[in-house]
Formats: structure tokens, sequence, C-alpha cells
């Protein structure tokens, strides 16, 4: 996937090649990526229930960011090993949030998602390869020989919300000194090959996610290049159907916008922090 392109003519859709189209939840912007792997052209698109809740949220509580940003640089962490997360941001008319990310370290990364703040991802699709060496030796009648497994695994996702309930209008604006909750049902269909081996399937997950929003604090702390004040939102996922997560985040306030700074699931932990910022001018 390259990037998310906003247009408001379907015939330009025609004009690109190998194309994955976002419908924004039945809204006149037709959101495109361009696909590696997908010749023919699909829609992903969020639940009417979940279009109409969005809608009623978004005019209740319109974002109105001060400074837009429309590249965002991250530093990650995972097991030791560092990458580098870059974001490209593109503020939507309707109030939600069109968002590219590309990122390398540990695995190579390429997605796109249309979020409210960069918190709630209405829909997304994601591409990833990864590989590994495992070393292990083999006996030959008593003599053991070092051999080396390399294995590649490439996968690819594309997730919609079901579902989606509750406290929405209070994450928007995560107003400090303040707590949250809401409920969402996320279905992912995925696919996947590891070395000889593929596999494909549904999943359907169901959260239930608590925050609880701290003061404001100047956005300078965690890179001198932000502008205004952030709010640290500390998360708990709590998944009916799986293992639950617990992440933090920064609300930067002028911007609208949350950035991941940790997140810890049952096996994993990631560390990310911000080392470059561009506004829109």
């Amino acid at each position: 996937m390259v990037k998310i392109v906003q247009t408001r003519n379907s015939t330009q859709h025609r004009l690109l090649p190998k194309l994955l189209c976002i419908l924004a939840l039945c809204w006149p912007v037709l959101l495109l990526i361009a696909a590696a792997e997908n010749d023919a052209a699909t829609s992903i698109s969020a639940a009417d229930s979940v279009r109409l809740f969005v809608e009623k949220e978004l005019s209740e509580s319109p974002p109105k960011p001060k400074s837009k940003i429309v590249r965002l640089q991250l530093a990650t962490l995972y097991a030791g090993k560092a990458g580098v997360e870059d974001w490209s941001v593109t503020y939507l008319p309707e109030g939600l949030l069109g968002i590219n990310v590309a990122s390398t370290g540990w695995s190579t990364i390429k997605g796109s998602r249309l979020s409210l703040a960069g918190f709630v991802d209405l829909v997304d699709a994601v591409d990833s390869e990864a590989s590994w060496a495992s070393s292990t030796a083999v006996s030959v009648g008593r003599v053991y020989i070092p051999f080396t497994l390399n294995t590649a695994q490439v996968s690819s996702s594309a997730s919609r919300l079901d579902e989606l309930s509750g406290d929405i209008g209070l994450a928007i604006k995560a107003s400090a000194n303040s707590s949250f909750q809401f409920r969402q049902l996320k279905i992912t269909d995925r696919k996947s090959k590891t070395g000889w081996f593929s596999s494909s399937g549904t999943l359907k997950n169901s959260f239930v996610i608590s925050c609880t929003v701290g003061e404001d604090k100047p956005a300078a702390e965690l890179n001198p290049n932000l502008r205004g004040d952030y709010r640290l939102a500390k998360c708990e996922y709590k998944n009916v159907t799986g293992p639950s997560s617990r992440q933090e985040y920064a609300y930067l306030v002028d911007s609208g916008i949350y950035v991941r700074l940790f997140s810890q699931g049952s096996k994993t932990e990631f560390t990310y922090s911000v080392t470059a910022v561009d506004y829109e001018k």
C-alpha cells in the first residue's frame, strides 16, 4: 500500500491500477489505497449503525484542530529491536483523519486507516513482511552439523468496525482530568503465508476500552518541535473474546490526534517516541 488519496470523482478510481478502495462510511469522499496484490478494487466499509453513530458524534463535537500535522515520525522499540514508523496525515472535511503508516525494523509494514482522532480506526488495511532465522543442529551419524533455516512471512489484512457505542464524543475531545469508556466490535479478514504454508480467516474481536486522561503538559516534553499541550491517556483494552492489552497515548491538543507511546499485550511490549513532526503551512 502506498497512500490515501482523497477524491470526489469516482472516474479517477478507474485510472489508478491495482487499487484497494475504502468507502469512507458512505460519506461523499472516496479514499483510495494502492494495494500490492489486488488487481481488482475491493470496498471496505463500516456498518451503517457505526456510520450514523459517528456522524451524530462528530456533529455534536466537531474537531477544531489549530495545528494540523501532515507528517509524524516515531522511533519504536520492541524486544530490544529498534524501528521507525512514519505517518502521513490527512485531515478530512468530515472530521475524520486519513493516516498512512510505513514502518521498518523487526518487520516492514505499510498500512492505511480511516480514523477518529487517530484513536478509533473505522476501517484499515495493512500489508506486512517479516523474516527470521532459526538455528539447529542436524545429526549425521555421530556428527552434528549446524543448520540455519531462514523463514519469511507475508500477510495482509483488512478491518472494519461492525459495532461502536459509548463515550465517543468524550474520546474525541480527551478533556483534561477526565475518563471515558466505549465498546467496539472489529472484524478482520486476514491472509498470511509463512514459508510454504498459507492461511486465511476472519477474526471478530469485541473490546471494551476504558481510559483516563491526565492534565495538560507542554507537548515539547515529547519533542521540542511539537506545538501546544498534550494529555496522557491511559487505556485498558478488555477483549471479550481474546487477550487484553494496555495502551498509553499522548493526545496532542492543538492537532486533535492521539499518538501511541506504549503498548503492552500478554506477550509483547512496545514503546514509541516522537522524533520528527511537520505541520501544514
